[in-house]
């Protein structure tokens, strides 16, 4: 069985991208991330005796209802002009630096106009570090459709942001 302390290290990341994905606003995610792990305290006693696969699941599900509650309640949409974390390269010169923030601004920005199949997959890889299995059992989708959506996901960005590189 896992302790709380321990259980909150691991899936915290999760957590507040899953409720960032939906509320688009650092602050609300976190306030919702809070949320969600008062609410795993509460029920500490049956929720941590879950496997891993178990209490990722429980997290995502209370994770996204209560990210839209928070959506129903302020009724309008948020789009966020940043990062929530500021995930850029401090080695850059300032020229350098404003290109990246730049590029990183307009990525986001991308990933939110995806559809949700593959906004999904995305944040849960990227922002919350799952592998195509876990995400796939998360989402109860197979392994390949994971991969697929991802393969997908990733053309719809190179296509936003109007980088033939590809992402």
């Amino acid at each position: 069985m896992m302790d709380f302390d321990a259980a909150y290290e691991q899936y915290s990341r999760l957590v507040y991208w899953v409720a960032f994905n939906v509320v688009k606003n650092q602050d609300e995610a976190l306030d919702v991330s809070q949320e969600v792990f008062l609410r795993m305290y509460d029920r500490r006693e049956s929720v941590l005796r879950y496997n891993d696969l178990q209490l990722k699941g429980w997290l995502y599900r209370v994770a996204t209802n209560a990210a839209l509650d928070v959506v129903r309640k302020r009724k309008r949409e948020t789009l966020y002009d940043e990062a929530p974390f500021n995930l850029a390269d401090t080695s850059l010169n300032p020229l350098e630096q404003l290109v990246d923030d730049e590029r990183q601004r307009l990525l986001m920005q991308a990933v939110d106009r995806l559809s949700d199949i593959y906004r999904e997959p995305v944040m849960l890889h990227y922002f919350s570090g799952l592998n195509y299995a876990e995400i796939g059992r998360l989402l109860n989708l197979t392994e390949g459709t994971v991969k697929s959506r991802m393969s997908r996901a990733r053309a719809k960005l190179a296509e936003l942001i109007g980088d033939d590189e590809g992402v």
